[in-house]
């Protein structure tokens, strides 16, 4: 059934992937498309119907997308560039040394390193730099969001940090939650309202009215803090 929707007089390409998951789920990318996740036994026309049915939510959705800010260009890993953590600006500042490292010192994200110019050195350091705080920060959000539910006796889940191209985070079935390295760039409160969205889905697998439901009294805020992400330049 991949193909295009037709919305009106714009078409918006669509993508059905089929899995052994039991429930369909619709979700919507930054770049315009529209993926459907279905069970491998769904027919296409139990598929037209659910996204026939979540039309106008699929049109707030790419409205929302549309109206964000142009992501900013490629870095190239130089003096003078801007990269964030948890939602402040540092200047990166590369400096000639006899160690590799990489800290923060003030407005700086300074790198030492013995090849100053070579940017693919550069790069690999920021990137491990951000991975090793990504897993100390992502994992204390985490418990912090988890002890909150404590009432609701959530237990904990398995967290896998790593790069995704267009996903803040992920949670399967068996009760994994994946979240993308990128979440430390952000303040904590977006990271807080990925962790929470990602927890529900321990209770909702998919996004319907349950799932809203949960969302919304676990974190009664969350569309504020849901736009706020979606501004945020990572």
């Amino acid at each position: 059934m991949s193909g295009w929707l037709v919305m009106g007089s714009r078409r918006v390409p669509c993508t059905v992937r089929r899995t052994k998951r039991s429930t369909l789920e619709l979700a919507v990318h930054p770049d315009g498309s529209v993926v459907v996740t279905a069970p491998e036994n769904a027919s296409d026309e139990r598929i037209r119907a659910l996204v026939g049915k979540r039309m106008r939510w699929l049109r707030a959705q790419l409205e929302r997308f549309e109206s964000l800010p142009v992501p900013p260009p490629p870095r190239r890993y130089q003096s003078g560039e801007t990269h964030r953590y948890l939602g402040r600006q540092y200047r990166l500042r590369v400096r000639r040394g006899r160690t590799d490292s990489v800290r923060l010192e003030g407005v700086l994200l300074v790198v030492t390193t013995t090849s100053p110019s070579d940017r693919q050195r550069v790069r690999l350091l920021v990137e491990g730099w951000y991975m090793t705080r990504a897993s100390a920060v992502l994992g204390a959000r985490l418990a912090h969001c988890i002890h909150k539910w404590r009432a609701a006796q959530l237990s904990a889940p398995t967290l896998a940090i790593r790069r995704m191209a267009r996903r803040w985070g992920s949670c399967s079935p068996a009760g994994r939650v994946t979240l993308n390295v990128d979440l430390v760039k952000v303040p904590t409160a977006c990271i807080d309202y990925v962790i929470v969205h990602e927890l529900c889905h321990l209770r909702a697998l998919n996004h319907g009215r349950e799932f809203r439901t949960l969302l919304a009294r676990r974190m009664p805020d969350w569309e504020r803090r849901r736009d706020k992400l979606d501004r945020q330049e990572v």
